[in-house]
C-alpha cells in the first residue's frame, strides 16, 4: 500500500527519490534497457535511492545527472510530497 502520511509504526528500509522534469509540457520518461535489474524494459522517471549522508534534493540531482545528463540548478528543483510504501 502506499500512504500519504507516514503510518504508526513505520520503519523506513530505505529512501528514494524520483523527479518529474517538464520541457515544453511535456514530461521526460526513460526506457529501461533489457539488462537493468529492477524494471527492465520499462517506462520510468529518473529516479533511484539516497545515499547515505545526502539529502533528498542532492539525490535528485544526482539521480537526475546520472540517469540524463542533465545538470540542472538546485533552485529549479520543487518538492511536490512524498508517500510512504
Amino acid at each position: 500500500m502506499i500512504y500519504l502520511e507516514k503510518p504508526e509504526g513505520f520503519v523506513s528500509q530505505f529512501e528514494a527519490v524520483g523527479c518529474f522534469v517538464e520541457v515544453q509540457n511535456r514530461i521526460l520518461l526513460l526506457l529501461r534497457s533489457p539488462s537493468s535489474r529492477i524494471e527492465s524494459e520499462k517506462w520510468g522517471l529518473p529516479a533511484g535511492k539516497v545515499e547515505i549522508g545526502e539529502n533528498s534534493k542532492d539525490a535528485t540531482l544526482r539521480e537526475l545527472k546520472e540517469e540524463t545528463g542533465l545538470a540542472v540548478d538546485s533552485s529549479q528543483i520543487q518538492p511536490i510530497g512524498q508517500v510512504f510504501t
